[in-house]
């Protein structure tokens, strides 16, 4: 892997845990699991190498330090979401974009109840309402990102016809 591809993931993952620290409430309208879309992105964008079960796991214990929440729980969630995302990795990259919105939107909502359910043995309860905001902010920016990725598989289709 180059120094350059090391860079950016290393700014995303920074970029990530910055929003992380932002004062946004768990049922705002603009909460969106950021992790659960960096890790797809990553999938994504290097489909031969995709980020292990390691790295779901180490930045879901990063989140779980920086949020104060029961160690483990994030990354548990994380881990599983990544366990379905990369065997559902092929499949993914031959869908069209709104399959692939659909199939983000499903991760990020069963990354978001494995969290609910941690939480509610804890004894805190969040609206369910935070929830599905989370996968449809999610899966509102898949759009984008999605068709950043497509984009660019035509237009690296294109420059090797050259």
């Amino acid at each position: 892997m180059s120094l350059s591809i090391v860079a950016t993931k290393s700014f995303c993952i920074l970029l990530a845990f910055i929003y992380l620290m932002l004062p946004v409430p768990p049922s705002s309208v603009f909460s969106f699991d950021i992790m659960v879309l960096l890790f797809l992105s990553f999938c994504f964008a290097s489909p031969k190498r995709p980020p292990t079960l390691f790295f779901a796991w180490s930045i879901g214990l990063a989140q779980d330090i920086l949020l104060k929440s029961q160690l483990g729980e994030h990354a548990f969630s994380l881990c599983v979401t990544a366990f379905m995302c990369l065997s559902l990795l092929r499949r993914m990259q031959f869908f069209v974009l709104w399959q692939q919105v659909i199939c983000v939107g499903c991760l990020t909502l069963i990354n978001q109840l494995l969290i609910a359910l941690i939480e509610g043995g804890q004894g805190h309860f969040i609206p369910l309402f935070g929830y599905f905001s989370s996968a449809i902010m999610n899966m509102a920016f898949w759009v984008f990102i999605g068709y950043g990725f497509v984009h660019q598989k035509h237009y690296n289709a294109v420059l090797s016809e050259r």
